[in-house]
């Protein structure tokens, strides 16, 4: 099997699989789910973060790891973002309040935090040509919530991992920085690099697994998410570049910080879901193919002009 899709790779170039996987990619129509995508984000965002961060508290004091959420959110979208982001999160409270009350307000946070990723998966089923069967509306709707929490409850598994993976390596640096010398330092600096890089490739994994309505081999996923993060931290530089030139913020007054946050989930989204057209066309022309799962079918969109509409209707008939 292997031997097989290695010699499947070697008949396409590098240049090939990312030149077809993006005029695709244009065919799509995945920069208007991009949009989508972001927008449903900024609703979702404070719900999310909620919940991650209660997960990730389970080890940790929920300071400390509200801390290390804005730190990194502060360093991708600057101080301002980060401190809206923080408002927000303090203002979306559910304690202090009735069982019915707080059961009511539990159920509309894990609704909202869940309903980004069920965009994401529409988008990679828009991606992947798989549409879910409408008989199966009311079973496909409770399963995707439950797919989608699980995602929740992932990224918070995998902060709390990256928190122990930090703490690890600090409490190396500080034990170790009089007896190591500055080179053996680094590369405690590099592993911790790499840890972040890899804890990023299984999110996507995870995410082009799980969330498409379909069947993909793992051993495809990994390629995809591996060239995913490399885009992501590309297009993480280039967007702080231009954002940070660009002054973006100041364009649109105290809802500026705000902005910000959208535009960058929303070149962020751009970057996910070309890793799916990416992971697509590698899982159907090098690897085990893409098949939809029991419940939802593999479409085709056929284009045609009128005439040839009106000949195929005769013909029909």
């Amino acid at each position: 099997m292997i031997k097989r899709n290695l010699k499947k790779l070697k008949n396409y170039t590098v240049f090939e699989i990312l030149s077809d996987s993006v005029k695709e990619f244009g065919k799509s129509d995945s920069m208007t789910f991009a949009a989508s995508t972001a927008f449903y984000t900024i609703f979702s965002l404070p719900a999310l973060l909620i919940i991650v961060l209660n997960i990730a508290s389970v080890l940790y004091s929920e300071n400390t790891v509200k801390d290390e959420l804005l730190a990194q959110v502060s360093g991708l979208v600057g101080d301002e973002s980060a401190e809206t982001l923080d408002e927000v999160m303090k203002n979306v409270s559910i304690s202090g309040q009735g069982m019915y009350t707080r059961a009511l307000g539990i159920g509309i946070l894990i609704f909202s935090a869940t309903t980004v990723f069920v965009s994401l998966q529409n988008s990679i089923n828009h991606i992947w040509h798989i549409k879910s069967k409408p008989e199966k509306g009311l079973l496909k709707f409770v399963i995707n919530r439950l797919l989608s929490f699980s995602m929740v409850a992932s990224i918070g598994f995998l902060l709390l991992v990256s928190l122990l993976a930090d703490a690890l390596i600090v409490i190396f640096l500080n034990y170790f920085s009089t007896i190591f010398d500055s080179d053996t330092l680094k590369m405690a600096s590099v592993i911790n690099f790499l840890v972040t890089q890899g804890i990023l490739i299984l999110v996507f994994g995870l995410m082009y697994k799980i969330l498409p309505d379909a069947v993909v081999k793992w051993k495809d996923v990994w390629l995809g998410a591996f060239v995913t993060m490399l885009l992501f931290g590309l297009g993480k530089y280039l967007i702080g570049l231009y954002m940070g030139n660009a002054d973006v913020g100041s364009y649109y007054g105290t809802a500026g910080s705000l902005v910000v946050v959208l535009i960058w989930v929303y070149y962020s989204a751009v970057i996910f879901l070309f890793g799916a057209q990416l992971t697509y066309f590698i899982a159907e022309n090098i690897g085990g193919q893409v098949t939809p799962i029991k419940e939802a079918v593999k479409i085709q969109t056929i284009e045609m002009d009128e005439d040839n509409a009106v000949e195929t209707a005769k013909d029909t008939a």
